[in-house]
């Protein structure tokens, strides 16, 4: 019996979400904002991208696929996530998404995020800031910024994943948890020891 391939894996994945090699190079095309014929786009699933000014775009759906097939090329073993978010990241991440209203946004979508996205999102955005924000920082900042939308009943608001990264239209990758994260710490009031942890419904 042949051994199975490592790279079984990505097909595998490929498989479970009913994505083609064309409709997968096609996303990616799109994610690393390369040129794509409309002839070819069109092939590619309407659920998954969206044009706006002849501009296409991953919808969340086509970016959760692309995210979760990227995961296998990483080694993220659990050692590398305690070093960056510590041996008890996954309850923080719990506390973190508890901040987030349980409804759904004004835009449709629900503000709260399956808990791997975050786990994904968090990793990436501890890598990428060098860990420059600490879990209080970022609970601080959370609480913030779920607060200043509730006034106006949530208006515009972020769901928790795009809230930690998000590609704008040219495909460059902000963080308006990290914009939060100064504000927070620019206002003077940053205490290392505790964070706040609002519930919100």
């Amino acid at each position: 019996m042949s051994k199975k391939l490592k790279q079984s894996a990505f097909f595998d994945r490929l498989k479970k979400y009913n994505v083609s090699m064309a409709m997968y190079l096609m996303m990616y095309k799109i994610h690393t904002n390369q040129p794509i014929l409309k002839d070819h786009l069109r092939k590619l699933d309407s659920s998954l991208y969206l044009v706006t000014d002849d501009i296409p775009s991953l919808t969340e759906k086509g970016n959760n696929i692309l995210m979760s097939v990227d995961d296998l090329f990483y080694a993220r073993k659990k050692a590398k996530i305690d070093e960056y978010m510590g041996i008890d990241y996954q309850k923080k991440i719990k506390d973190f998404l508890e901040q987030f209203p349980t409804a759904k946004l004004p835009s449709n979508s629900y503000a709260r995020s399956n808990a791997k996205d975050i786990e994904r999102n968090l990793l990436w955005f501890f890598e990428e800031y060098d860990n420059k924000y600490t879990w209080n920082t970022i609970m601080q900042a959370t609480n913030l910024y779920v607060n200043e939308y509730k006034i106006n009943n949530y208006n515009y608001m972020q769901t928790a994943m795009y809230f930690i990264r998000k590609a704008d239209a040219n495909r460059i990758v902000k963080s308006n948890l990290a914009n939060y994260c100064d504000r927070y710490l620019d206002a003077g009031s940053y205490k290392e020891d505790t964070y706040f942890k609002t519930k919100v419904i």
